[in-house]
Parts: structure tokens; C-alpha cells; sequence
């Protein structure tokens, strides 16, 4: 837990919860046993049979080897179950599970994290509700109301996991298929493991007495590479709210205290102690893209004449780079030093040869596809590519000027890179900074990842670069490289093919090492505030037409000082009230203004009459009945107050480990975001290991993190440099596990 101190106006909130279980309460209502079986195989066959034959209340499984059943007491004869878990599999023991022991070493213990998961598994479905709950195979899964006969489908698993003596709540969406579409999609080793009950309405493992009803089969998978498609949050009304991750997580909570309060409470954790840390530096980044295309040239290259749109693209192009950056001259050909824009075919495309077509090639040359664009290039060629089926649309629109940004962008650091020299900003640093990051693992033929391939960049106190690259199968020619394969080997453990969770090493000495690492952790707002305010304030809401009226010659009679800009709003607001016909109005009418014939032709300014709103709220609240007219999520302080936890950036201390999350610019937050924030760790080091207590860089580089050329104006989640080690990687070393962007 934190060392949670007063020390900011408003909190964050991350996935951290308080949990306290009743355990006394809990055994009294339940018993719980516990199945262990060395055939790994069964992980979530095993709890098929206590969850359909057993009808246990719910079932749950933790850490591979720890599965748990848990049963009314009294249900369930102990002996029997015992017996016929033992014939499904006669490696498997059953233990009664006692609930007063947390010791994870005794076949009898449960920890609060597991008995935790085991409780919150037994919430059921309610059909009246816009939530279905299913406890699959010993996870916990939410999904809105699932359209019949669908094809895929999104469910929320909710999950907890310890670090660092806390609990954590995990929210990862995870998409489930129909079989038959499943394989025509493509996807290998597909099977009929799940399906929708006809008379439960429940989401639930196949049984083989399924196999005769002819029923839609599902597996976990999707139909498309585009990934889930729930928003982490979306504000822009009560119903947009419940359905995103945010809001799902509020009805979770709300349904862990309408159900189950009597065995455990489930509470956010406020965070008052933390830093702000946006650290801008005037003058640092150099936004005069046109001085950098005019000094080096451009060529703007369209490897597909035949495509009208490719055409047009490469037109419209060079005409925004004439009349935006006032280039006299754009070659259609590769010119050596120049900037390079090519147009190309996606990989996905089906237009390029592959490595099967390319072996064996036609002896009419006709026949032949053409090879592959993407890696034809030179190391000393600055070249970004732009495929005609994902751009073409973005360049023949009003988004020309954005894409254009970006690609020179990123044509300004391939440049540098090529150039071994910083200058998309004024670098002058007081130290030397050395930056590492791990590329993927490579297979061998026992399909045993044996290496991996490390980068590092050097960057230089006046900007210089120096790259180098190390594979750890090699002698390494330094001590150096040998700390570096410590440090990632440490991360590595249990990760198949890539490095764990390291972003970054970073480090000016190498017995001064900071490790960036991207954690399971994220922020969270505060979910049921959040849908108490978005429940009160729905615009489908209703209000006596003279109780409003009445509550606003108080506030006007009250306020003797009000504006005229006020007045003259409020003014607008009894008329609007006045001349409805209805006894009761919704706060839309309210808020809407309307001609003589019925029209609605404009709206009350609501931060004008802010000022009432609140007092509304406030008197309202005091009789007993509270009017909220419309909730004002951005308004003043209700911007941090709501919205603390997804704005700048911001670094805390829990339990001596240092973390940061980087949010956004507070003038970019829209009513919907597609994600949270991740939490990273900066993880001190030196050459012999850990070095708890060591030195923490953050301060030094915070002004790496409020960049805007990375992410499209908004801040970066790690130092920018990495951004130019990306492009070492990809375009130098034309590293295979690294594609453009």
C-alpha cells in the first residue's frame, strides 16, 4: 500500500483496490475445496466438472497449479466429489480449503487475492440487466447484451493480481468467435469449446451432451487484426458510460456491494501524493519543417503508375509541399540525399511476390509479381513509405496537413539518424545518455527462444549518435554488454519470444542504470462517481416544471451580483421554462431553446449558467430530491476532479517502488478515450544487480516526455530517444520484428 499523504487538490485513481473479506461470514455460507493434478493439460477441464455436474456457486483458478470450487455448504457431499474428480483424473487431489488460512504453501490455504476471485466469480446473470456475468473455466466475464445469432463477441474479464503486497484489478477485453467463421478467417487449431445456453442465456463451456443440439460453437479469437473495439472510457452519456471498460468496472463494483457486502468490500484507493511533472522546455523542439525539406530536397516517388489514386496521392502531395513548405522542386525519382516519399502497396496487399513466389519465378516476366518495397532501399537512403490502401483516403481529405506533419516527421529523424546527429530539437544535454532496448527472441529448431539481439544508442551531450548492436549467444567484447544481458534476463523469466516488460534501459554510467518497465497497472478515474453524476444529470430526466421555476427566482433573487451575460442567459432559461405546455420537463428541454413552432434553434450557454447549475444541485440535494442539469464533466476544477488520472504527467512512490503515468494535454481530452493510462516502473540499477534506494533519473529526463512529435502533439510514454533507436533498428538494421510506421 502507499504511503498515501495529503498533497495535491485532487486525487488520481489506478487499478490498486482496498479488498477486506469477511472470512468468518464467508464460512458460514460456504465451503470451498481445492484441486491440484500434475496433468497441466486439464487447467480449465478440470473445473468443468464441479461447475456443471457439482453446480458449484463458482469456480476459479490461479497460478497454473491452484484451482478453486467453491458450493453452499451443505450442497455438496465431499467424499463424492472427491471421488469423481479422481475418475476424470486419477492424478488430481481434492482438499477442503481452510478459510481461515492464507498460507498459499498449505494445501488447505487461500489467499485474499484467490478467495477474492472465487466470490466476485459467483455473481450471476441477471437478464434484466444490460450486464451478463459467465464464469468460464474459472475466469469472470462481463459482455453487454449479446445480439442473437452473432458471429463474435467482446467480454471484459475482470481479474485480480498482487504486486507488491497490493491488489490490483485487471480489465482485458478478450474476443470469442463462431467456429465455422473462425476457420474461414483462417485461424488454425480452432475448436468448438464454448457456446450460448438456450435456457440459461449463460456463455458457458461445451458439454458433450451439446454435440446433438446443433447449436453455434464458439473459440477464443477474432475475425479481424484491427483488435477490440470498447472504448476504456466514453462520458458523452450515461449509456456510453455503462458500456465502456470504465463503466463496466463501476457496475462491477456496484454489484460486488448489492450482492456479496455481507463477504467482501471492494473499494478504489485515492492517491493525493504525487508529483506533476510536465517539463517543457521553451524553444526545444523545432517545428520549422519547411527549413529542414528545403535544405536536404524531396522526392516524391509513386511505384504504382497504373492506380488512379496512387496519382492522385502523389499530385496532391507535391502540391502541399510547394505551396505548405515552398519546395521549387519535387523529383518523381529517388535522388541520392534527399528526403524520399514513396507510395507503395501494403504487405497485406496480395500485390508483392512471396518468398515461395519469388523462388520460383516465371520465365515470362509478365507473369511475376513484383518483390516486396518495403526493405529496398539503401541504409544511407531516407525513405518513409506510404502504402495507397491505408493512406489514400487520409491524403485526398482534410487530414492532408496531419499526414504530412507526420511524414516529414519522421523522414527529420530518419535523417538524423542517418546523419548520426540530433536536430528536431536544440539538444544540449549536461550528460552523455545511453539508451537500450531488446528486440524480439529467436527460435531455434527445438522451437526454444535461445537469443536475443540488444540495441543501444549513445547520445552525445551535443546531440552526436553512435549506435551499436549486440546478439547474447556472442562473446561480448565488454563488461558492458554483459550487465545489459543480466538486466534483461532478470525480466525475461517466463516470457517465451520478447522482453518481458522492459521499454527501456537508460543510464549515463553504467553503475547508474534506470529500467523502464511497462507494469499491468493503469489509471483509473473514479468509475461510480463517474455514473452517479452521468445517472444524474441524463438529459432523459425529469423535473417539475414549477419546482424549477421556483428554484430559479430563488437563485436570481439571491444573486444580486450576477453578470449581464448571466442575467441575459437565465433570462432565456424561464422563457424556455415558462412557455412549455408539459407539467414535467426533461433537462434536454430545459437546456434546449425553441422557436414558436416547436423548433430547436439553439442552446442555453451551460458554462454561462454554471453558477445555477451548481447551487441547483446543492439545494436540491438538500431537500432530498437532487436536480443535476447537466454534469459539467470539464468544467473548471471538475476537469481535474474528474479526469486528474488521465491528464499530464505525473509520477508517485508506492511502497518504494517510483512510478509515472504519461496522460494527456488537458486540452485534448475528448468525451471518449480509447485507452487508459499505462503505469511504468523506473527500476534502479547498477552493474551487480537490484539496487534498491539507487539513483532514480525521472527528473533528469521529464523534458524527453513532454515532446509532441512522437504521438501527434501529445506527450510520449518514454523518452523520445527511443523513438530514434526504433528507427535505427528498423531502417539500419532492417530488423525483421520491426515494422514502419
Amino acid at each position: 500500500m502507499a504511503n498515501n499523504l495529503d498533497g495535491n487538490k485532487f486525487p488520481i485513481y489506478t487499478n490498486n483496490i482496498k479488498v477486506e473479506i469477511d472470512r468468518k461470514k464467508v464460512d458460514e455460507k460456504f465451503v470451498v475445496y481445492q484441486i491440484a493434478t500434475k496433468d497441466l493439460f486439464l487447467k480449465e477441464n478440470v473445473l468443468d466438472l464441479p461447475a456443471e455436474q457439482f453446480k458449484a456457486q463458482s469456480v476459479a483458478y490461479y497460478q497454473k497449479t491452484r484451482w478453486f470450487a467453491m458450493f453452499n455448504k451443505g450442497n455438496v457431499n465431499f467424499d463424492k466429489f472427491k471421488q469423481e474428480i479422481q475418475a476424470k483424473d486419477d492424478s488430481a487431489v481434492a482438499n477442503e480449503v481452510d478459510l481461515f488460512c492464507q498460507d498459499e504453501t498449505s494445501k488447505e490455504g487461500i489467499k485474499d487475492v484467490e478467495l477474492a476471485q472465487l466470490l466476485v466469480n459467483s455473481l450471476k446473470n441477471r437478464s434484466s440487466d444490460i450486464f451478463a456475468y459467465n464464469n468460464i473455466t474459472g475466469k469472470l466475464y462481463y459482455s453487454p447484451v449479446i445480439k442473437p445469432n452473432a458471429k463474435t463477441i467482446e467480454f471484459l474479464r475482470i481479474r485480480f493480481f498482487t504486486a507488491l503486497n497490493s491488489i490490483f484489478l485487471e480489465a482485458n477485453t478478450e474476443t470469442f468467435s463462431e467456429v465455422n467463421a473462425l476457420k474461414k478467417y483462417g485461424k488454425r487449431n480452432v475448436e468448438p469449446k464454448f457456446l450460448f445456453d438456450e435456457e440459461t442465456g449463460e456463455f458457458r463451456r461445451k458439454l458433450h451432451a451439446d454435440l446433438k443440439k446443433g447449436q453455434y460453437f464458439f473459440d477464443q479469437g477474432a475475425l479481424s487484426k484491427k483488435g477490440p473495439r470498447k472504448k476504456f472510457l466514453d462520458f458523452l452519456s450515461r449509456d456510453n458510460y455503462r458500456k465502456s471498460k470504465a463503466g463496466i468496472i463501476a457496475t462491477f463494483l456496484e454489484d460486488v456491494k448489492e450482492n456479496l457486502s455481507d463477504f467482501i468490500t471492494i473499494e478504489q484507493i485515492p492517491f493525493m501524493n504525487y508529483e506533476n511533472c510536465e517539463q517543457k522546455r521553451i524553444n526545444y523542439e523545432n517545428y520549422d519543417y519547411g527549413t529542414f525539406v528545403n535544405k536536404n530536397g524531396i522526392c516524391v516517388v509513386n511505384t504504382i503508375p497504373n492506380r488512379t489514386d496512387a496519382k492522385e496521392m502523389q499530385s496532391r502531395i507535391v502540391n502541399f509541399l510547394k505551396s505548405e513548405y515552398g519546395v521549387e522542386s519535387v523529383p518523381d525519382n529517388r535522388e541520392k540525399g534527399k528526403y524520399i516519399i514513396e507510395i507503395i502497396h501494403d504487405k497485406e496487399s496480395d500485390e508483392y511476390a512471396t518468398a515461395e513466389e519469388a523462388a520460383s519465378l516465371n520465365l515470362f516476366n509478365e507473369f511475376n509479381k513484383p518483390q516486396d518495397q518495403h526493405n529496398l532501399f539503401s541504409e544511407n537512403e531516407i525513405i518513409q513509405h506510404i502504402t495507397v490502401e491505408n493512406s489514400a483516403e487520409k491524403v485526398n481529405s482534410d487530414t492532408l496537413k496531419d499526414v504530412m506533419r507526420n511524414i516529414v516527421q519522421e523522414l527529420i529523424i530518419k535523417g538524423d539518424v542517418v546523419n548520426r546527429q540530433i536536430t528536431l530539437v536544440n539538444w544540449n544535454e549536461p550528460k552523455e545518455w545511453t539508451f537500450v532496448k531488446c528486440g524480439k527472441g529467436k527460435w531455434n529448431e527445438a522451437k526454444r527462444c535461445n537469443s536475443f539481439r540488444y540495441y543501444k544508442m549513445k547520445i552525445c551531450t551535443d546531440g552526436k549518435l553512435n549506435f551499436d548492436v549486440f546478439d547474447n549467444r556472442e562473446y561480448p567484447e565488454n563488461d558492458e554488454w554483459n550487465v545489459l544481458d543480466r538486466i534483461f534476463g532478470y525480466y525475461n523469466k517466463g516470457f517465451k519470444n520478447k522482453s518481458s516488460g522492459i521499454e527501456c534501459i537508460v543510464y549515463n554510467d553504467i553503475n547508474n542504470i534506470n529500467v523502464i518497465y511497462k507494469t499491468k497497472q493503469f489509471t483509473l478515474l473514479d468509475v461510480e462517481e463517474i455514473l452517479r453524476t452521468l445517472s444524474l444529470s441524463d438529459s432523459e430526466n425529469k423535473i417539475d416544471k414549477n419546482r424549477l421555476e421556483n428554484y430559479l427566482d430563488d437563485f436570481i433573487e439571491i444573486h444580486e451580483n450576477l453578470t449581464d451575460k448571466q442575467q441575459n442567459e437565465l433570462n432565456d432559461l424561464r422563457k424556455n421554462i415558462h412557455n412549455s405546455f408539459d407539467k414535467e420537463l426533461s433537462y434536454k428541454d430545459v437546456l434546449n431553446m425553441y422557436d414558436s413552432e416547436g423548433k430547436k434553434h439553439s442552446l442555453i450557454k451551460k458554462k454561462i449558467i454554471s453558477d445555477f447549475v451548481y447551487w441547483l444541485y446543492d439545494v436540491s440535494s438538500e431537500d432530498g430530491n437532487p436536480v443535476l442539469l447537466h454534469g459539467q464533466m470539464k468544467s473548471g476544477d471538475n476537469l481535474y476532479k474528474n479526469f486528474n488520472s488521465f491528464l499530464g504527467i505525473k509520477s508517485i512512490t508506492l511502497d518504494g517502488q517510483f512510478k509515472y503515468f504519461v496522460g494527456k494535454k488537458k486540452e485534448a481530452l475528448q468525451s471518449n478515450l480509447p485507452t487508459s493510462c499505462v503505469i511504468r516502473d523506473v527500476i534502479s540499477w547498477n552493474k551487480n544487480g537490484v539496487n534498491k534506494g539507487g539513483p532514480i533519473f525521472f527528473n533528469e529526463l521529464e523534458h524527453m516526455l513532454s515532446v509532441e512529435f512522437v504521438r501527434n502533439g501529445q506527450y510520449t510514454v518514454i523518452p523520445f530517444p527511443m523513438k530514434y533507436l526504433n528507427e535505427y533498428v528498423r531502417f539500419c538494421e532492417k530488423d525483421e520484428d520491426f515494422g514502419e510506421d
